[in-house]
């Protein structure tokens, strides 16, 4: 797969990044190490919280969508440098099982004003679970390099 440059990305066409199902093990061993809440990682604790059962750190959530970014094929794209990420929502919980879908649209893009090798492009990430909901998104403002001459 050949690399993409500032040049190659086209606006307004959404992309699928990729899937992943949210697996408990995996969101209570998170939990436990950088966001401690009973309601991450005890299921009989999480169930006197509104939620009523457990529910994913957002640390975690955010992490799926870096992996899944890194890990896709078809699109990859010359970043320098992650600069921003730009009006961040979680409007619902990730559960366990919850079978997430990342889509993204490259918004906009300019050229660096301090370096002319460089562009600055503003991408929507969203992520949705399988009852269609969003429960994820932002916008990631990239440092991307110009195809080399």
């Amino acid at each position: 797969m050949e690399m993409e440059y500032y040049e190659d990305i086209k606006l307004h066409q959404k992309i699928v990044v990729g899937e992943y199902t949210a697996n408990r093990d995996e969101m209570i061993e998170f939990a436990r190490k950088w966001d401690p809440q009973p309601y991450h990682i005890d299921e009989e604790a999480a169930r006197s919280y509104p939620n009523g059962q457990l529910t994913a750190p957002s640390g975690y959530t955010l992490g799926i969508t870096t992996l899944l970014l890194a890990q896709m094929e078809s699109h990859r794209v010359a970043v320098l440098a992650n600069l921003e990420y730009e009006h961040t929502k979680l409007p619902i919980a990730v559960l366990p099982d919850d079978h997430l879908t990342m889509t993204m649209e490259h918004l906009e893009k300019r050229e660096s004003q301090s370096n002319p090798g460089r562009g600055i492009v503003r991408t929507l990430m969203e992520v949705r679970n399988q009852h269609n909901e969003v429960v994820l998104n932002y916008v990631g403002v990239a440092l991307i390099a110009k195809r080399p001459i």
